[in-house]
Protein backbone atom coordinates (compact mmCIF):
# COMPACT_ATOMS: atom_id res chain seq x y z
CA UNK A 1 0.00 0.00 0.00
CA UNK A 2 1.41 2.99 -0.67
CA UNK A 3 -0.21 7.09 0.45
CA UNK A 4 0.43 10.32 -0.08
CA UNK A 5 -0.05 13.36 1.04
CA UNK A 6 -0.06 17.08 -0.86
CA UNK A 7 -1.17 20.76 -0.04
CA UNK A 8 -1.59 23.49 -1.83
CA UNK A 9 -2.75 27.32 -1.70
CA UNK A 10 -6.30 28.22 -3.50
CA UNK A 11 -6.29 31.54 -2.21
CA UNK A 12 -7.09 33.77 -5.23
CA UNK A 13 -4.39 35.87 -6.25
CA UNK A 14 -4.52 39.48 -6.49
CA UNK A 15 -4.55 39.54 -10.59
CA UNK A 16 -7.18 37.09 -10.70
CA UNK A 17 -9.25 39.77 -8.52
CA UNK A 18 -8.09 37.88 -5.18
CA UNK A 19 -10.17 37.75 -1.98
CA UNK A 20 -10.56 40.77 -0.56
CA UNK A 21 -14.04 42.53 -1.06
CA UNK A 22 -15.70 38.95 -1.96
CA UNK A 23 -18.48 37.99 0.31
CA UNK A 24 -17.72 35.32 3.22
CA UNK A 25 -19.53 32.20 3.33
CA UNK A 26 -21.55 31.62 6.40
CA UNK A 27 -22.52 35.47 7.41
CA UNK A 28 -25.50 37.05 8.22
CA UNK A 29 -25.56 39.64 7.58
CA UNK A 30 -23.48 39.18 4.63
CA UNK A 31 -19.96 40.02 5.53
CA UNK A 32 -17.06 40.94 2.75
CA UNK A 33 -13.90 40.19 3.33
CA UNK A 34 -11.45 42.65 4.37
CA UNK A 35 -7.61 41.26 4.83
CA UNK A 36 -6.33 37.85 4.27
CA UNK A 37 -5.31 36.41 7.82
CA UNK A 38 -4.44 33.16 6.43
CA UNK A 39 -4.36 31.29 3.21
CA UNK A 40 -6.96 29.32 1.69
CA UNK A 41 -5.45 25.22 1.05
CA UNK A 42 -6.59 22.12 -0.44
CA UNK A 43 -5.20 19.03 1.15
CA UNK A 44 -5.30 15.85 -0.26
CA UNK A 45 -4.39 11.97 0.66
CA UNK A 46 -4.17 9.83 -2.03
CA UNK A 47 -4.11 6.32 -1.30
CA UNK A 48 -3.57 3.34 -3.27
CA UNK A 49 -2.91 -0.88 -3.16
CA UNK A 50 -2.16 -3.54 -5.53
CA UNK A 51 -4.54 -6.53 -5.56
CA UNK A 52 -3.56 -9.67 -7.75
CA UNK A 53 -0.14 -8.35 -7.73
CA UNK A 54 -0.72 -5.56 -10.32
CA UNK A 55 -3.98 -4.47 -10.32
CA UNK A 56 -3.79 -0.53 -8.74
CA UNK A 57 -6.85 0.35 -7.09
CA UNK A 58 -6.59 4.44 -5.83
CA UNK A 59 -8.94 6.77 -3.79
CA UNK A 60 -8.56 10.39 -3.74
CA UNK A 61 -9.48 12.54 -0.63
CA UNK A 62 -9.56 16.20 -1.11
CA UNK A 63 -10.65 18.80 1.87
CA UNK A 64 -10.83 22.30 0.92
CA UNK A 65 -10.90 24.98 3.31
CA UNK A 66 -14.22 26.60 2.13
CA UNK A 67 -17.83 26.63 3.86
CA UNK A 68 -18.86 23.88 2.10
CA UNK A 69 -18.61 22.53 -2.16
CA UNK A 70 -21.15 22.69 -4.75
CA UNK A 71 -22.18 19.44 -6.29
CA UNK A 72 -21.30 20.99 -9.87
CA UNK A 73 -18.08 22.06 -8.43
CA UNK A 74 -16.92 18.82 -7.47
CA UNK A 75 -17.84 17.01 -10.49
CA UNK A 76 -15.37 20.04 -12.29
CA UNK A 77 -12.89 18.82 -10.23
CA UNK A 78 -13.49 15.17 -10.78
CA UNK A 79 -13.46 15.87 -14.39
CA UNK A 80 -9.91 17.81 -14.42
CA UNK A 81 -8.10 15.31 -11.94
CA UNK A 82 -9.48 12.44 -14.30
CA UNK A 83 -7.79 14.17 -17.25
CA UNK A 84 -5.11 14.23 -15.73
CA UNK A 85 -4.00 11.84 -13.81
CA UNK A 86 -6.50 8.98 -14.65
CA UNK A 87 -8.23 8.88 -10.96
CA UNK A 88 -11.71 8.40 -11.84
CA UNK A 89 -14.98 10.47 -10.76
CA UNK A 90 -15.98 7.68 -8.00
CA UNK A 91 -12.95 7.28 -6.58
CA UNK A 92 -12.67 10.67 -5.37
CA UNK A 93 -14.36 12.51 -2.40
CA UNK A 94 -13.96 16.04 -2.05
CA UNK A 95 -15.52 18.24 0.99
CA UNK A 96 -15.06 21.61 2.54
CA UNK A 97 -14.48 21.76 5.87
CA UNK A 98 -17.11 24.24 7.11
CA UNK A 99 -14.80 27.07 7.52
CA UNK A 100 -16.68 30.83 8.56
CA UNK A 101 -13.33 32.39 7.46
CA UNK A 102 -13.01 32.13 3.53
CA UNK A 103 -14.90 32.94 0.56
CA UNK A 104 -17.68 32.09 -0.52
CA UNK A 105 -17.44 29.70 -3.56
CA UNK A 106 -21.31 28.03 -3.75
CA UNK A 107 -22.78 31.78 -4.65
CA UNK A 108 -25.15 31.48 -1.78
CA UNK A 109 -24.14 34.49 -0.13
CA UNK A 110 -23.78 36.63 -2.63
CA UNK A 111 -26.91 38.73 -2.51
CA UNK A 112 -27.60 41.33 0.64
CA UNK A 113 -30.44 41.38 2.26
CA UNK A 114 -30.28 38.31 5.34
CA UNK A 115 -31.89 34.93 5.56
CA UNK A 116 -34.59 35.62 2.58
CA UNK A 117 -31.49 36.49 0.09
CA UNK A 118 -29.57 33.39 1.38
CA UNK A 119 -32.37 31.26 0.41
CA UNK A 120 -32.56 33.55 -3.02
CA UNK A 121 -28.44 32.51 -3.68
CA UNK A 122 -29.19 28.81 -2.72
CA UNK A 123 -32.44 28.56 -5.60
CA UNK A 124 -29.93 30.70 -8.23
Amino acid sequence: MKVSFGKIKITTPPKFGGPIGKTLAGYTPIQRCSGIYDDIYARGVLIEHKIMGNIKKRILLLSLDVLKVSLIFSEYIKEKIQDEYKIYPKQILIHGIHTHKSVDISGEFSFPGGYPAILKGIMV
